[in-house]
């Protein structure tokens, strides 16, 4: 499915709920090499109160709802963001991906002219989602963070059929290059030629490093949140890279070749 090396900004909440930014956010990645540019369709209406993600267990997520709610709410998006969105990409010339994180937001999406869709680390494993999805038609990538091997495994059975690609990821926020285990990309090459990461490293801290190593693993993705604000501005802000780390990323990635 990505025969070459492309770098996928990851807009995630770095926009503030306004969308204004998201306009710029999309600018400028694409001025600074950038050609695939990736958008979650998120809501705070549609947050689940799970009564375990509550409680700081070693066995789950801890990330309480009405936290969580309260930060979501402030990010909510217009109702025709997507539509924004896409037209935005086509204005400058870039590849409009979405993550839809619920059954409500494949609706949302169906008719919407995504040229690949995007399976957030959680829903490797929701296989129901992703038959789901499958009816869509449209090419997936697929993060495999949080997902047992065994479970991987099944997805790649169900997927089978459709151009995929699966990203090798770490479900740490910041995720320290000790627990990068990008060895696991060549797991990952036993279901598909096309693979990649996402990466969640603490750029200020480790730069371009993991991306860098994961390229020599073959790699033929690599997704890194965007920001066009400072870091400290957004909670994904310090895993980010802004636009001129992404323009140095694509040049080194270049040495490789």
């Amino acid at each position: 499915m990505f025969n070459k090396l492309t770098v996928v900004a990851e807009l995630c909440q770095n926009h503030n709920g306004d969308i204004s930014i998201l306009k710029e956010m999309i600018h400028a990645a694409k001025e600074n090499g950038i050609t695939h540019i990736k958008v979650q369709d998120i809501k705070s209406s549609e947050l689940s109160d799970r009564e375990r993600f509550n409680k700081k267990e070693t066995t789950s997520i801890f990330r309480p709802y009405q936290a969580e709610y309260n930060r979501l709410k402030n990010l909510d998006l217009p109702e025709n963001f997507l539509e924004i969105f896409i037209n935005e990409c086509e204005k400058y010339g870039c590849t409009p991906i979405v993550t839809p994180f619920t059954f409500s937001s494949i609706k949302r999406i169906t008719d919407k002219k995504f040229k690949y869709i995007k399976v957030a680390s959680y829903d490797c494993s929701s296989f129901d989602f992703i038959e789901k999805l499958l009816k869509l038609k449209k090419p997936l990538i697929i993060s495999t963070g949080a997902t047992q091997e065994e479970e991987i495994i099944k997805t790649s059975k169900i997927v089978k059929n459709i151009n995929f690609s699966f990203l090798h990821c770490v479900s740490i926020y910041p995720t320290p290059l000790e627990k990068c285990n990008l060895s696991k990309i060549n797991f990952l090459k036993k279901f598909t030629d096309s693979v990649g990461w996402s990466d969640h490293t603490l750029f200020e801290k480790t730069n371009h490093v993991a991306s860098l190593v994961s390229i020599l693993q073959g790699a033929k993705i690599i997704e890194r949140h965007f920001t066009i604000l400072p870091r400290d501005k957004t909670k994904d802000g310090p895993v980010s890279i802004n636009e001129k780390n992404a323009k140095d990323l694509i040049d080194m990635s270049k040495l490789d070749h």
